[in-house]
């Protein structure tokens, strides 16, 4: 029975939401494999979430179209659906061979049958989704437009962009699947990081489009042992180093030395990253670099001992988890002027700035003199970042789908 339904009757059981998000061991690391366990360990209040993994496992969420499903329902669920399956094991095979030769974005389309007795509502973080059979709900959710990474990540040209992004829309409207950057299903509500990016969304849902952010959760830390401006201690964490602007966070440390001798820098990327910076970083000894931390290595013991974080993006969406979570811990962080940044990013807690090492430099000095930016850090986490905050957006969104039904989740979200 939908939630509707159960509301009709009386019940108040949590809302049953399936979560077709990228999980830790099938999908990397990274800030949307941290967003999947955020909303797991924290669901909002009425809410009970099951990742796409464990539906896998239990029968109650099927991926059409690969050659195990043809056999499987052949076996077990008749001719016609084998036939549906073949189908769409020759659509998959067309589509992969048009994004192989980068005619299109490299992330293909997941057909999947959904039990909808077991969920109530499907939340879909980035992946492009066509439902097979008896429908469920969605909410979608995106931090920016996919060609925006292309470019910077990939060095994708403007033409190519416009030609891939105009086979995106075909692609979805010829399917109707969910592409959570572009498009939304009938009725269904994508929701965004931004709000320029909601201005900005032009696809099918930008009139149902809602704003919702992500969040970290407080954590158990020790108190910082800051060192303060004589000899600051300078952070950059980010596993996609040059994306995220580790070059010109260490440039920005040299020329910072010129200004405090005794600064500090500490790296935390990927072992590949640290093996590929010229020697010179890697023996510096005022930079001290950390390979493949772990989380709790991020929030217990890195981000305590720092005075700043400095993350000069050349392309990134909302408010990565690094800058939430240096913004928990009372890290005030010096950020770049990308578009698809959080608009809530905003000083004494956080400074935007062109990811020039000089003005990087000028916003860490201003950083260091206010000595009300660390408690405004943990302000903003507060106002904008936590759970509550994000429970409440989601619990907006969720309801919007589900028609304002009078379930737990609707009285909450009100």
């Amino acid at each position: 029975m939908t939630a509707a339904g159960r509301a009709l009757d009386g019940d108040t059981s949590p809302l049953r939401v399936l979560l077709i998000t990228p999980v830790r061991g099938r999908d990397g690391r990274g800030g949307d494999v941290a967003y999947t366990e955020m909303l797991v360990a924290h669901p909002p209040p009425g809410v009970t979430y099951v990742t796409y993994d464990e539906a896998l496992a239990d029968g109650t969420l099927r991926h059409r179209g690969r050659r195990g499903e043809v056999l499987a329902s052949w076996r077990s669920r008749g001719l016609r659906v084998a036939v549906i399956d073949l189908l769409l094991l020759v659509l998959g095979v067309v589509e992969r061979s048009v994004r192989r030769q980068g005619w299109a974005f490299f992330e293909p389309t997941w057909f999947v049958s959904i039990e909808p007795d077991h969920y109530d509502l499907v939340h879909v973080h980035l992946f492009t989704v066509r439902q097979v059979g008896r429908r469920v709900p969605v909410v979608s959710s995106a931090g920016a437009p996919l060609p925006g990474l292309y470019a910077v990540r990939d060095g994708w040209g403007a033409g190519r962009l416009a030609w891939a992004t105009w086979v995106e829309r075909a692609w979805g409207r010829l399917t109707g699947a969910t592409i959570p950057w572009l498009r939304a299903g009938d009725g269904d509500v994508p929701t965004v990081y931004t709000r320029h990016f909601a201005a900005q969304f032009r696809g099918p849902g930008a009139d149902r489009i809602r704003v919702v952010g992500t969040a970290v959760a407080p954590s158990e830390r020790p108190d910082g042992a800051r060192e303060g401006p004589g000899s600051p201690t300078i952070g950059f964490i980010g596993r996609a180093f040059d994306r995220k602007g580790g070059p010109v966070a260490v440039q920005a440390h040299l020329a910072a030395r010129r200004r405090w001798p005794a600064a500090r820098l500490v790296v935390a990327t990927t072992a590949r990253q640290i093996e590929g910076l010229p020697s010179a970083w890697r023996e510096d000894p005022s930079i001290e670099l950390v390979a493949a931390p772990s989380p709790s290595t991020v929030r217990e013991e890195i981000l305590p001992g720092l005075d700043v974080l400095v993350l000069p993006t050349a392309w990134d969406c909302g408010a990565t988890m690094a800058v939430q979570e240096a913004l928990e811990c009372g890290v005030p962080v010096v950020t770049s002027t990308c578009e698809w940044l959080d608009e809530r990013l905003v000083p004494p807690a956080v400074l935007r700035v062109a990811p020039d090492p000089e003005a990087i430099v000028a916003a860490t000095a201003a950083v260091l003199a206010d000595p009300g930016a660390p408690a405004a850090a943990r302000r903003l986490w507060a106002e904008c970042f936590s759970p509550e905050v994000l429970h409440a957006e989601l619990l907006g969104a969720y309801r919007a789908r589900l028609g304002g039904v009078g379930t737990d989740v609707a009285e909450v979200g009100r």
